[in-house]
């Protein structure tokens, strides 16, 4: 019996903390509409966290104000700040369940704050940007040459003496194939 007579301060005591039933984190979705994959920043006076969008990330809860950074190529950089709220909950307020123990806890450990749960962010483009007009390929005219007659006599040569020692070569391997023969 008397176990149970201080077991019930204590459950008493626990029973208004708001961090049994909401954590001292939460999530917060982050929405650029009409860009994809923005690097954003959620950053506060303690923690900073990256997300790309869309995206959902979770960060711890705090009075402080949230700033969100979001950035893009060819996008102009978009910066909001998200004030922290209060947040009371039913349980926090009832007297029999230990009003001034459990939530002088929540408020220590930041649970009975809260952002807003989703984050829309519009993203402008840039005016400076420069715009790349579409690829095309492009084919060089073949380069016109005047030929002279004394390029084409040069030509004609070198194609002469190619075909003098593409003979020898057949001659001397005629040659060797020859000799083979004859000595057996």
């Amino acid at each position: 019996m008397r176990r149970l007579l201080l077991l019930i301060p204590v459950v008493l005591t626990l029973a208004s903390c708001n961090t049994m039933s909401n954590k001292t984190y939460q999530k917060i979705s982050i929405h650029t509409p009409g860009v994809e994959n923005v690097e954003c920043i959620l950053e506060t006076s303690v923690n900073k966290y990256l997300v790309l969008t869309p995206g959902v990330v979770d960060v711890d809860r705090a009075s402080d104000p949230l700033t969100v950074t979001c950035q893009k190529a060819q996008y102009l950089k978009t910066v909001e700040v998200l004030e922290s709220k209060l947040r009371m909950v039913p349980s926090q307020l009832d007297v029999f369940n230990g009003i001034i123990p459990g939530l002088s806890y929540d408020i220590a450990s930041n649970s009975i704050y809260a952002y807003p749960e989703t984050v829309v962010i519009n993203m402008v483009p840039d005016p400076n940007r420069v715009v790349l007009p579409p690829r095309e390929v492009h084919v060089l005219p073949l380069k016109k040459v005047a030929v002279t007659p004394r390029d084409v006599a040069k030509a004609k040569a070198d194609d002469d003496d190619e075909a003098l020692m593409d003979d020898l070569l057949n001659d001397v391997e005629a040659d060797k194939a020859f000799s083979r023969t004859s000595r057996k």
